[in-house]
């Protein structure tokens, strides 16, 4: 067990935490307790049922202090607040360019080229992007001097063995502040909140379908557009 003492005694799993460990049993329960009044549709955490009762609702308690504009959710309305802040978290990987939200970010990507131009001095891989050369470039120059005491596993930062190190204890330090589930990268969140948020980054360049998540879209364009000409 080591440094995750909480075990579960439904598959053995163990957990650093005591409350992870009561959120995860959650995830074998097979009944769904809480049902929706409304449409009927069940859940088995109350919280999922709370943030599924916006759908059916008027209700737009979270008023933007800027602008007076009301939304149904606390993340809508976070988002909604970027603009006015000018606070732009999501950054062209390709040309640094931010944005307030991913639907902005992704139609700005779609003007760069997509060849590989930026080429590395070394080996002569190329890259779509200088940032991403750059990046590329550290794993012939960077000295990996931080090494994981578990399994002795090198890296170039202290920040990346402090990510690695993650999976040697099990923890999950990054919860959602919604539904309370938890990950180990804070880089899982933003792809989670997803589910919450209703937002579809990912549309086909085909027809109007959109999605959550890049995989969907994949599937859909194999499923429905296989025979489409490649542009």
């Amino acid at each position: 067990v080591g440094n995750a003492p909480h075990k579960c005694d439904i598959c053995g799993k163990c957990f650093v935490l005591k409350c992870i460990l009561k959120q995860h049993k959650q995830s074998h329960a097979t009944d769904k307790q809480y049902s929706c009044d409304v449409c009927g549709k069940s859940f088995k955490l109350l919280a999922g049922l709370k943030m599924h009762q916006f759908v059916h609702s008027e209700n737009r308690p979270f008023k933007c202090e800027i602008c007076g504009k009301s939304f149904k959710q606390e993340t809508t309305l976070r988002v909604h607040v970027l603009r006015h802040e000018n606070i732009r978290p999501h950054v062209c990987e390709i040309c640094g360019k931010a944005f307030t939200d991913q639907s902005g970010l992704r139609k700005h990507k779609a003007t760069h080229n997509t060849e590989n131009c930026f080429t590395c001095p070394v080996c002569g891989k190329g890259f779509k992007s200088k940032i991403r050369l750059d990046c590329h470039h550290k794993v012939h120059t960077r000295i990996k001097s931080h090494a994981c005491s578990e399994c002795g596993k090198r890296f170039g930062g202290a920040e990346q063995l402090k990510d690695h190190i993650l999976i040697h204890t099990g923890a999950k330090p990054f919860a959602c502040e919604l539904c309370g589930k938890t990950f180990r990268q804070r880089s899982c969140l933003p792809r989670h909140m997803r589910t919450h948020t209703g937002e579809t980054p990912f549309s086909c360049k085909l027809c109007t379908a959109a999605f959550k998540f890049s995989h969907l879209l994949k599937n859909h364009i194999k499923v429905h557009h296989k025979d489409a000409p490649l542009k």
